[in-house]
């Protein structure tokens, strides 16, 4: 079977893929050393059921300030006491080296497949 750089291409997309699927969202509390290093997105429930994700968040003395993910003009400032729940961004680890083990088993019996019709043809 000939080299194929298009077949490298989309097997290289399909083992990269795992690393950006397998994040989450950690549950913290609303203190000065949540901010430490500073969290480029938080996910934010309000007492009153509203929810959001902010980008580039602060905490200042007892209010939380931010812009809205989704909408980049949108600030949000909130007073501590109005939050019910807050969480950043985390890559869960264990689920990614699964996935990329997965992954990498499917791959591997793929090639092997192809490599035994590729002598069973006469290539």
């Amino acid at each position: 079977m000939p080299y194929n750089p298009t077949h490298s291409a989309l097997a290289l997309l399909v083992a990269l893929l795992p690393l950006a699927a397998c994040t989450g969202w950690q549950a913290v509390q609303l203190t000065p050393a949540s901010f430490s290093p500073p969290p480029t997105e938080m996910r934010v429930a309000r007492l009153d059921g509203w929810q959001a994700v902010l980008a580039s968040p602060r905490f200042e003395w007892d209010t939380l300030r931010g812009r809205r993910a989704e909408e980049p003009y949108d600030s949000i400032v909130m007073p501590s006491s109005q939050v019910r729940s807050v969480a950043v961004p985390t890559r869960e680890e264990r689920a990614t080296l699964t996935s990329i083990g997965v992954l990498a088993g499917f791959i591997t019996i793929f090639a092997g497949i192809m490599t035994l019709g590729a002598r069973g043809t006469g290539s």
